[in-house]
């Protein structure tokens, strides 16, 4: 196995979400057992503060059950990542875990503004496919 982070996967929303409102932007459902290694957001409209000046907050719960928010944690994926103030268009902002967090088959991702802010990004998650996993995971049957 080589350098981890170049085995890395980028899954991206690929409409651009407006951080001006809170609430949930983009969820991650994985085909596949995986580790989340961290949160990418691509700035596309500047990012500025609210009105009382705050910057806007990023968080990323855990779905024990795709579509289902019993259960569901807040930030346990990825604790308040916030978007730095006067992010310029074009610019990436990212928050790297020390220890992934684990995706299973029938879980989800769900990326979620808590504090709103003036700022268009795409949102993204870094995973690490965790292939020796996915045959356990399905039931370990071969297609023919």
């Amino acid at each position: 196995m080589g350098n981890m982070f170049n085995e890395l996967i980028q899954i991206t929303d690929w409409a651009t979400d407006d951080v001006s409102g809170t609430g949930d932007d983009f969820t991650f459902t994985p085909a596949f057992p995986c580790d989340v290694w961290g949160y990418v957001a691509v700035v596309s409209t500047k990012i500025e503060g609210s009105a009382a000046g705050a910057a806007p907050v990023i968080k990323v719960d855990k779905r024990p059950t795709a579509g289902s928010d019993t259960g569901r944690g807040d930030g346990d994926v990825v604790a308040a990542a916030t978007l730095p103030l006067n992010t310029a268009a074009g610019k990436g902002i990212y928050k790297i875990l020390s220890t992934p967090v684990a995706l299973n088959i029938g879980e989800q991702a769900v990326v979620e503004v808590t504090t709103a802010a003036t700022g268009v990004v795409y949102h993204s998650l870094l995973i690490r496919r965790k292939i020796e996993d996915y045959k356990a995971a399905t039931g370990g049957v071969a297609a023919t």
